[in-house]
């Protein structure tokens, strides 16, 4: 009997649609989505959930209470209260009776219990209550993941999490989600900020996370501008009260915006202010020691509908708590915000001088050199007075630059602000009004609308292709260069459907580019090796807004959608709830040489898996899918796993008696001069795994003619 040869396969190398099939490299990809290149291999992408600040689907848990002396069957949904404990947990399954009878009033069993991180455990022995009413009697404590085996533990896992998913809601209003950002200033409203329309789709609502209550409204305040400001013996300050001359209406100061002039009676600007009392007309108003006057009173601050929202934040002022977050969104005047006198949010219209309402309308924002700069359609540049990103006049060392074309993306690169138009890209120098300049790179490509992203140096997609920026002595300083070249017709396909992308997002901790498209795909750039290797995915959403950074402590990515929800990226066991479906379709490979028949018998994959159960399975084709092999072959891989190390794994997100290592096996059986494997699965319940190697088991056979 002939011994069988085992040949192995790193699996890399992402997807490859231009070289030549008999030149593609063993464990490269020619086709598959939902797997993403990483450092050790292909990773199947990892599930999402909706969120609002509560606690995640991916965080539920469950325990297992017994109960005696059952009167009443606890249904799935109900809240379960412990009669002296005072805890409270909702059971997620229907109750399961082991005997005895609820109308006899001796019914013994368990009950399923969600556990989140707020829960509270119960006590042996107590009465268990719904609704104030006594329904049973617990048998000992609940146990959390007290399950008899593997199958029912992920069954009440999944039961869990789909509660918690059910509880959590998209913010109110209409129509996609327009803006989504993390921003911390280690106050009270540092968290996720989301940006919706209203019902009737009359203004746009900003909502906070409410620490962890769900979205919560920002209520926006009011805006009094005034001239003729004058600090004699005072001053206006946050936190003061104003008082009408005439009407005595009173108002408390949360923002001071002086827009020209001096605090001589020369002043012109504006208040931002809460509490009206009374109404204002046109009249002096005062503090202590300081005046103004005013033409009426304050109007109501908002958002204008539709838009799409763009951030920055930082901290002009250099101290500490005064790190503010600054908006666009293409509709109305740019905005400030922060946490105000007496903790209260404070939302700030950036009024830009010689602009009107109708003209005021950035749609893209950046800061650089401490200065806020503004860009428009029109490809005009409006920069802010140093360390004073609300006032924009000239006499304070505002200025106004020119693009010449309809700008698409800013980033800052070092020591440099690069501007993305869609027929050119400039970057800007300088540290003031003095000494601005707009430099060209090129004026015959751009870029796609918020495809920039600052990794080592710039990446964005121009429309054809991903390019890199990058600095050289000549030309300008910059060169640009192709990024995953290989996979240039997918952009093909996608530029002849009129596909297009909404946006993009780096995410660092797997050296990935993202860039997501308009038909609810996207592309995944690994660029850990000297060769950029891309791969597709698939999502079941379209979304509408990107934010990704480490602002709320560690690196998260979060996703507006079309739908209204937010969703974070790479949480949870699915896509919130439904199925992960993911293929890797694997170019064709020869043992012993191009042309020689080899008798295929079986492939072993391995592959890092944190759970026992992983769904995949494996089809055969052989001889490039002629007529000339065998027939295509269809087996399901049997895989072990979801171990590791005991200094490494994480606990509770592993198996202490599974291999550290996990491999899949199914045999083949198929005669051809080579071979193509293609690995598939679709599942609701499973953690990512990551492809690593693939061994074929070959016996040789004549050379083909």
């Amino acid at each position: 009997m002939t011994r069988q040869t085992p040949t192995t396969v790193l699996l890399q190398g992402g997807l490859d649609l231009a070289t030549p099939a008999i030149a593609v490299k063993p464990g490269v990809a020619i086709g598959g989505y939902n797997y993403e290149p990483v450092e050790s291999g292909y990773r199947r992408i990892g599930g999402f959930e909706r969120y609002d600040g509560r606690p995640a689907p991916s965080e539920a848990s469950y325990s297992i209470l017994r109960f005696t002396n059952g009167s009443t069957e606890i249904g799935a949904g109900v809240a379960v209260e412990g009669g002296t404990s005072g805890g409270s947990a909702i059971a997620v399954l229907d109750a399961v009776l082991e005997s005895g009878s609820y109308g006899g009033g001796d019914a013994a069993g368990y009950v399923v219990l969600l556990v989140m991180p707020t829960s509270q455990p119960f006590t042996d022995g107590e009465d268990l209550k719904v609704s104030s009413v006594k329904v049973a009697e617990a048998d000992g404590t609940n146990v959390t993941r007290d399950a008899e085996n593997d199958t029912l533990d992920r069954t009440y896992l999944k039961a869990a999490a789909d509660y918690a998913r059910s509880r959590i809601a998209a913010p109110i209003g209409s129509g996609p989600i327009r803006g989504v950002v993390a921003f911390t200033d280690n106050q009270n409203y540092s968290g996720l900020f989301a940006f919706r329309d209203n019902a009737g789709e009359t203004a746009c609502d900003m909502f906070f996370d409410g620490i962890g209550t769900g979205w919560a409204p920002i209520t926006l305040l009011n805006l009094l501008p005034f001239t003729n400001g004058n600090q004699p013996s005072g001053s206006f300050d946050e936190g003061d009260t104003i008082t009408g001359g005439t009407s005595s209406a009173t108002a408390i100061i949360l923002k001071v915006v002086l827009q020209s002039g001096a605090w001589d009676g020369t002043g012109v600007g504006y208040f931002v202010v809460s509490n009206p009392a009374g109404t204002f007309t046109a009249e002096t108003i005062t503090t202590s020691g300081a005046s103004a006057s005013i033409s009426g009173p304050p109007t109501a601050i908002t958002f204008p509908p539709g838009g799409t929202y763009r951030f920055v934040a930082h901290n002009f002022l250099g101290t500490t708590g005064t790190k503010r977050l600054y908006g666009v969104n293409g509709v109305g005047r740019a905005f400030e915000f922060f946490e105000g006198f007496s903790n209260t949010p404070v939302v700030v219209p950036i009024r830009v001088e010689g602009l009107t309402d109708a003209q005021d309308k950035p749609i893209h924002i950046e800061e650089f050199s401490e200065h806020l700069f503004l860009f428009y359609r029109n490809g005009a540049i409006r920069v802010s007075s140093i360390g004073e990103p609300t006032v924009f006049n000239g006499t304070t060392g505002a200025a106004e630059l020119g693009f010449g074309t309809e700008i698409r993306d800013v980033i800052v690169a070092n020591t440099a602000l690069v501007v993305f138009g869609d027929t050119k890209i400039a970057y800007i120098t300088g540290t003031d009004a003095t000494n601005w300049q707009v430099l060209e790179i090129t004026d015959d490509s751009g870029a796609s609308v918020d495809s920039a992203q600052m990794v080592d140096t710039p990446y964005y997609f121009d429309g054809r292709a991903i390019r890199r920026l990058s600095t050289t002595e000549a030309l300008g300083g910059w060169k640009m260069g192709s990024v995953a070249s290989q996979i240039q017709k997918f952009w093909e396909v996608k530029s002849r459907a009129f596909v297009t992308v909404v946006g993009s997002y780096r995410v660092r901790a797997r050296d990935h580019y993202v860039l997501l498209l308009s038909d609810k795909s996207g592309v995944v750039t690994y660029l850990g090796r000297k060769r950029a290797e891309a791969m597709p995915i698939v999502l079941p959403f379209q979304a509408s807004a990107i934010y990704s950074g480490d602002d709320l402590g560690r690196e998260r990515v979060f996703l507006g959608a079309e739908d209204g929800f937010v969703y974070e990226m790479d949480a949870g066991r699915s896509f919130d709830g439904a199925e992960v479906d993911y293929l890797l379709v694997l170019g064709f490979i020869s043992v012993g040489g191009a042309y020689r028949n080899n008798r295929w018998h079986k492939v072993r994959i391995g592959l890092e898996a944190l759970d026992p159960v992983v769904t995949l399975a494996q089809s055969a084709e052989f001889s490039y899918a002629s007529d000339q092999g065998a027939p295509g072959i269809e087996t399901a891989l049997e895989v072990s796993g979801g171990g590791a190390r005991w200094d490494v794994g994480n606990w509770n997100e592993f198996y202490w008696s599974l291999p550290e290592v996990a491999e899949g096996e199914s045999d083949i059986d198929g005669l051809g001069y080579n071979i193509g494997i293609s690995l598939y699965g679709e599942a609701d319940f499973e953690p990512s795994h990551i492809l690593n190697w693939m061994t074929l088991f070959t016996t040789p056979r004549r050379q083909q003619g």
